[in-house]
């Protein structure tokens, strides 16, 4: 009976009460400010994959398939995708979107018949996929490469051609995925 006798002794005002609510409260909401970064960069990101592939380099006919895909839940500012390619080639992208098409510079006589070439898009918007499709923009275009750069192609590990170089946003890098090299 000590034990209730003390606690009935207790005087314990309401003030004490809204006090110690109003200390749990600001505890609860200091955790929730900490909390709000980890939450954003965990799920609020935009996570880019580019898939696809090209033909086996020793084909006459070169063509590839590649998509553009954010599986992110953010949309991605700034994407840009790396292809290698034959020269002279076409590429589409699929639907119309708001990009630009860079290719590198060859020299006119050269025997290099691959280019760089660089998709950049304004935005990607969370579970947009862009296709791109490559193909020979004419009939005189389409040659087969020759054989000392195939074996070149191979020693660096590219078995197909069109092929992935990279992806990347203004957020950071993305992943390719069946790249066929």
């Amino acid at each position: 009976m000590a034990l209730r006798d003390l606690i009935n002794n207790l005087k314990f005002p309401k003030l004490n009460a809204i006090y110690i609510s109003l200390i749990a409260l600001i505890i609860s909401f200091i955790q929730l400010f900490f909390s709000i970064p980890l939450f954003s960069n965990y799920y609020l990101k935009p996570e880019l994959y580019l898939y696809g592939g090209g033909s086996d380099i020793t084909q006459d006919l070169l063509i590839g398939h590649f998509a553009v895909f954010n599986a992110g839940n953010l949309k991605a500012q700034n994407v840009e995708v790396g292809l290698l390619i034959p020269a002279n080639y076409q590429v589409i992208l699929m639907p119309k979107i708001n990009s630009r098409i860079i290719r590198e510079e060859i020299e006119p006589d050269s025997f290099i018949e691959l280019e760089n070439i660089r998709i950049e898009i304004d935005s990607l918007l969370p579970r947009e996929l862009i296709s791109v499709a490559i193909y020979p923009d004419e009939a005189k275009s389409i040659k087969t490469i020759n054989d000392f750069i195939v074996v070149a192609l191979r020693r660096a590990g590219i078995k197909k051609i069109p092929s992935t170089v990279f992806i990347r946003s203004a957020e950071g890098t993305g992943k390719v995925i069946d790249s066929d090299n």
